[in-house]
């Protein structure tokens, strides 16, 4: 891990509170449901679980935000980003995406409107076959 997240030692933001969200609690409109929105999550959460069960987080590695779209998750860490896809009707297959942050060239964000009632991250990258990770987000709660 350390060749590809660097050294496993403490940094600046390794010191930072993550960011508190709504409690998951699992409900949510049929229609963010639908659309696949993202609502915001408690980090703190998140950070204690992935150092443990998987522990796939380093030490110095904190989860800074979090988000959540029915069973898969959306993390931001202080190295990296994760995208946790939940599959099967058991849950018991996962798939872990990991980004660092250093391949992500740009970002657009587009807000919620009116009618449009989630707003749309887009991180550029400079992975071969992966130029653009998107993620919805649910409008109020990102």
């Amino acid at each position: 891990a350390d060749k590809l997240l660097g050294m496993d030692s403490a940094i600046t933001s390794a010191h930072a509170a993550p960011m508190t969200g709504i409690p998951d609690t699992g409900s949510g409109s049929i229609f963010a449901w639908l659309g696949d929105d993202s609502r915001m999550i408690d980090a703190s959460q998140m950070n204690s679980q992935y150092h443990a069960s998987p522990p796939i987080l380093q030490n110095s590695e904190v989860v800074e935000m979090a988000f959540k779209a029915g069973r898969d998750s959306f993390v931001l860490t202080s190295k990296r980003i994760l995208k946790i896809d939940v599959q099967g009707i058991t849950g018991k297959k996962v798939e872990y995406l990991s980004v660092l942050w250093r391949q992500v060239k740009m970002f657009s964000i587009e807000t919620a409107g009116a009618f449009d009632t989630d707003a749309e991250l887009v991180l550029f990258t400079d992975i071969p076959g992966m130029s653009r990770i998107y993620q919805d987000l649910r409008k109020g709660n990102a």
